[in-house]
């Protein structure tokens, strides 16, 4: 059984190597030989910044075993009918955020007895 699935493994990374130039090692290779793609997930708005910020701090973005930016900062914009979490790494995200007209998020704000609260920027 086990040499069944090295077998099946090494066919893949057979098949992979003929498909990409970066599994062979080619030194050759530019940076318009790499295929880009741009994923972008689109949710309900929430009704309150409050709620988009504790989706936010409780996504799988931020949190969990396999989280992608655990160290991003939560934020929430207006869109629509109501506020959309967003969470960023870089600092420049808060001026994109300002622009927007939206906030950063304070998950258990002292100063609001532990409640989610959303600080406008500027």
């Amino acid at each position: 059984m086990a040499a069944f699935f090295v077998a099946a493994l090494l066919a893949l990374v057979a098949q992979a190597e003929k498909a990409s130039p970066a599994l062979r090692g080619d030194a050759s290779l530019k940076p318009e030989d790499f295929e880009t793609q741009l994923m972008q997930v689109d949710m309900n708005p929430f009704d309150t910044e409050a709620k988009a910020c504790e989706q936010c701090a409780t996504s799988f973005t931020k949190t969990g075993e396999n989280a992608i930016a655990p160290s991003c900062v939560c934020f929430a914009t207006p869109k629509a009918s109501g506020f959309v979490p967003f969470c960023a790494s870089q600092p420049s995200a808060a001026g994109f955020v300002k622009d927007l007209g939206g906030c950063t998020c304070i998950p258990n704000d002292y100063e609001n007895m532990g409640k989610t609260t959303c600080k406008k920027i500027g």
